[in-house]
């Protein structure tokens, strides 16, 4: 082949690969946007993908930890209620019956309210200490303990009970299911636990049926532990919270 017409053979060879080149360019530059809106599409559903993810993570989590602790507080109901038969059959003690109701539409979780009012009836912290122990009958009880929507608490005794606190008129221990679910704003700030205010608020308003009063005792100083007894729910007086009865409140006249 002659040289010159080696020449003219590359130069064709460069103008079409060269106008390839642009005939590419132009059609990616014009699909440019729609590789974009699919790839941001494709983004949009990862991510989308993650957060459902996520979301079922949380809530397996919350799921499987709710139904560990509503065992456990079962468990340990079962066993405060072993105990109090055993001490009672023994003559170690009183034994208080009491049934379960609710009052409106409470949101906190029945179960758990019973197994963790058992578990705190028959603490041995609580008025075990006073010789009193406490079993759940289903029905006709010595008191009946409420959860209460907090709408419906003034309907116990609407110039005594309040839709802020929990109450106990008479054989009704009313538990508020607002502060069951969120404590109050006094023992919140003092740091106490949901599940000490639970102890607390179960403890106190038994006590009101085995014969004691509000603020007798009060605080004894600053730093002691408050009285099972005092208020509490609306004010600390400088104690430090307290879910369970003292020395002074072991005594029942029930």
């Amino acid at each position: 082949m002659k040289r010159w017409l080696k020449w003219v053979l590359l130069g064709a060879l460069i103008v079409l690969v060269g106008a390839g080149g642009t005939f590419a360019w132009f059609v990616m530059a014009k699909d440019e946007p729609v590789a974009f809106s699919k790839l941001a599409a494709a983004q949009t559903i990862d991510k989308e993908a993650r957060t459902k993810y996520q979301e079922a993570l949380r809530v397996a989590a919350e799921k499987a930890a709710k139904e560990a602790a509503e065992k456990a507080a079962k468990e340990a109901a079962a066993r405060a209620a072993k105990t109090a038969q055993t001490a009672t059959r023994n003559g170690q003690g009183k034994l208080v019956t009491y049934s379960i109701a609710t009052k409106g539409n409470p949101a906190a979780d029945l179960s758990e309210f019973r197994a963790l009012a058992a578990m705190t009836l028959n603490d041995t912290r609580g008025w075990v200490r006073a010789g009193v122990y406490f079993q759940e009958v289903p029905s006709g009880g010595n008191f009946t303990l409420w959860l209460s929507e907090a709408s419906q608490v003034p309907s116990f005794a609407p110039s005594i009970c309040s839709t802020t606190y929990s109450c106990s008129i008479g054989r009704n221990v009313i538990i508020n299911d607002v502060r069951w679910r969120g404590a109050s704003d006094s023992w919140n700030a003092a740091g106490g636990s949901l599940r000490d205010y639970r102890h607390m608020v179960i403890n106190h308003e038994v006590g009101h049926f085995l014969g004691h009063r509000d603020n007798q005792p009060v605080c004894g100083g600053a730093g002691q532990l408050a009285p099972l007894m005092q208020q509490q729910s609306i004010s600390l007086r400088g104690c430090n919270f307290n879910p369970w009865p003292l020395d002074v409140e072991l005594w029942t006249n029930r």
